[in-house]
């Protein structure tokens, strides 16, 4: 599959109800050698910054997941863990769900707010698409094969 294909793979997923870190681990886990369904249970827990606690982006963590999927000894793992949040911290100033969004989803008020703006879903499917992008720099890129 193509690199284009699998970033509007997960663009598409989140935009068709998956959370953030479902959108990116149901296309890359697949890719590594998790199942799909498998994936998809996985990665549940992580949308919302954690669970909606508003903490890590499950865009990220949907990619740290498919960065250990990948099945490289530790220190390797914990490199390319690093250079995706040096990448996506440039590219976004943080990796803090409510830094990235402005509302705090762990409060009813920030869910509401996030709800009423219109703003989140369409912030989150940027940061899917730029995960999944960097995502294929740091795992399908000539480079790194």
């Amino acid at each position: 599959m193509s690199n284009e294909k699998r970033v509007q793979q997960a663009v598409d997923a989140f935009m068709n109800g998956k959370s953030c870190s479902q959108a990116v681990f149901c296309v890359y886990g697949p890719a590594l050698g998790i199942a799909e369904e498998a994936a998809l249970r996985i990665s549940g827990a992580f949308g919302g910054g954690m669970g909606n606690l508003s903490e890590a982006c499950g865009a990220a963590t949907g990619a740290f997941m498919a960065i250990g999927a990948k099945g490289l000894p530790k220190e390797e793992t914990y490199k390319l863990v690093q250079a995706f949040a040096k990448e996506f911290q440039a590219k976004y100033g943080s990796l803090h769900c409510t830094n990235l969004l402005g509302f705090d989803l762990s409060t009813e008020n920030g869910r509401e707010g996030r709800k009423n703006s219109g703003l989140g879903h369409e912030y989150c499917a940027q940061y899917v698409q730029g995960a999944a992008e960097i995502l294929e720099k740091l795992l399908f890129s000539e480079a790194t094969k």
